[in-house]
């Protein structure tokens, strides 16, 4: 069996180190899953700068005036008084180390909205982004890599046209316009999956821009200085869609998944945006491609540039790949291909780590059926056990991180999971909570936090780690059936903890939260 059909884009891949997947919180994605790069991050940044601070006001005396505001950058030094001279500029600032956006009609229900996060307290805000309130459909959204951008992509219900606009991190001010129904064919297409490239000068995202219900990939500069650039196919039918935009950290190639050349057969290409006509690339043939045999809707590079990606067009199985830009020498990764006591062991939920040098994996071995989770240098071929939560495979079903993300914490030190491993023999298949494992060392593993009630239809959908490594932050239906809710703790060792006393972001009736970013 293929669990390829399983993924789903969950998670923000906090990391310095790799590209990630990329796509704002969309509608058929949990998490805002952004793109990140050797050099920087995208919406999951691990630490970025505020603006540049003002000079003091220079004293009246011989001394000097006081310092600026913080900013990224030291502000200029202030304007000297009589006799005294120029203030120091300010120093650096940062955003909040425990942050998050997110968004949905949390508040009212039909009524979407950006919602924001920090930590301590916490302290919650309702954005009110110019051209998108009162009842606008939010999208996708997206955070810069200095912090200093909030993409918002939407519907205006006023007049019917879709936007993808700029704001200030608080989401005030007049916003820059990046995509209007002025330089699109089609004025109702929807923007999704966001994606700002590594140096934050672009970006990515799916629409219908030039033939209503036909998706394809398009970049645009994120200043709203020149009309969106189509870089994948634009298909011919409605069926077909991207799922998923990755960075590469040079800021001009991107990789991107999608069924965008035949119906329900989704394939992986790259492709130089820089280009005037750019021609994507497939990175598998698409001869070895069918609907039983395709590419896993997730991307990530390591810290020499490979693509890994997850396919079964090998015999029906799902491996780990990479391969060149280019598509070159594409191989299975090595010491992921394991064994179970029925042969070749499929892989599930994967991640690069933050520094782009280790690979985390979940695969059924050595018990069929049974997923663990393994960590392996890329430059290596032997793989490590991490995980030790349930060590006897299920009798009937599959276990384990079978889909989403493995998230590893932006120090290196954790690995977050979203499984449905049976910790007391009382579990049911397909009821996931969030677990917390080691990176090295002893294998183990503590489920957090799980649904209140059994039931297949409440799960954890997302998890993420804050900046600082120090907080969970999680998205899923655990108290309510039918109503996704945020969840939060600081606690990172005891199991089990309370729903009702880590929520953060409870919905009204008919209310969810649609989708989170956490920087």
């Amino acid at each position: 069996m293929s669990y390829s059909s399983r993924i789903c884009l969950l998670g923000s891949l906090s990391a310095v180190g790799l590209l990630a997947l990329a796509g704002g919180c969309d509608g058929d994605e949990s998490t805002d899953n952004s793109s990140t790069s050797s050099t920087s991050t995208s919406s999951s940044s691990s630490s970025s700068s505020g603006s540049t601070g003002g000079g003091g006001t220079g004293g009246t005396t011989s001394g000097g005036g006081g310092g600026g505001m913080g900013g990224s950058a030291g502000g200029a030094g202030g304007v000297g008084g009589a006799g005294g001279s120029g203030g120091a500029g300010g120093g650096g600032g940062s955003q909040p180390s425990q942050q998050a956006y997110y968004r949905g009609d949390f508040d009212t229900d039909g009524v979407d909205q950006v919602g924001s996060i920090e930590w301590p307290g916490p302290n919650q805000a309702v954005l009110q982004p110019t051209g998108l309130t009162g009842g606008d459909e939010i999208n996708s959204i997206a955070l810069s890599p200095d912090g200093l951008e909030l993409a918002i992509a939407g519907r205006d219900t006023a007049n019917d046209t879709s936007v993808l606009n700029v704001y200030a991190p608080d989401g005030t001010g007049t916003p820059t316009t990046i995509v209007a129904a002025a330089n699109v064919t089609n004025t109702a297409a929807e923007f999704t999956r966001l994606a700002y490239s590594p140096d934050g000068n672009w970006i990515a995202y799916v629409g219908a821009l030039d033939i209503a219900g036909v998706n394809a990939v398009y970049v645009s500069p994120s200043d709203g200085t020149t009309v969106p650039k189509a870089v994948s196919q634009v298909p011919n039918n409605t069926q077909l869609d991207a799922s998923t935009i990755a960075w590469a950290a040079d800021s001009t190639h991107l990789v991107y998944t999608g069924d965008l050349d035949t119906h329900n057969v989704t394939g992986i290409w790259s492709v130089d945006t820089s280009a005037t006509t750019p021609v994507p690339v497939p990175l598998v043939p698409l001869n070895l491609l069918s609907n039983n045999n395709e590419i896993a809707a997730s991307a990530q590079f390591d810290s020499t540039g490979k693509v890994y990606f997850i396919s079964s067009h090998t015999a029906g199985t799902d491996y780990l790949f990479r391969c060149d830009m280019d598509g070159q020498n594409l191989e299975v990764v090595p010491g992921t291909d394991l064994q179970n006591g029925g042969g070749q062991a499929e892989v599930g939920a994967w991640a690069i780590s933050p520094d782009g040098l280790t690979v985390a994996f979940a695969a059924d071995s050595p018990a069929a059926a049974l997923l663990q989770v393994y960590v392996m240098p890329l430059s290596g071929t032997t793989s490590t056990v991490v995980s030790n939560v349930q060590a006897t495979a299920p009798n009937t079903g599959t276990r384990g991180p079978v889909w989403g993300h493995l998230i590893w914490s932006p120090d290196g030190t954790m690995i977050a999971a979203v499984s449905d491993w049976e910790v007391n023999s009382t579990g049911e298949d397909n009821d996931f909570a969030a677990f917390l494992l080691p990176s090295s060392g002893s294998a183990g593993g503590v489920r957090i936090v799980q649904p209140s009630v059994a039931d297949d239809n409440q799960d954890v959908g997302a998890i993420s780690f804050t900046s600082d490594s120090a907080r969970l932050v999680i998205m899923g239906d655990l108290v309510a059936n039918n109503a996704t809710e945020i969840y939060s703790t600081d606690d990172l060792t005891t199991a089990d903890q309370s729903v009702q006393t880590i929520r953060v972001e409870e919905v009204p009736s008919g209310g969810d939260v649609d989708g989170i970013l956490v920087p």
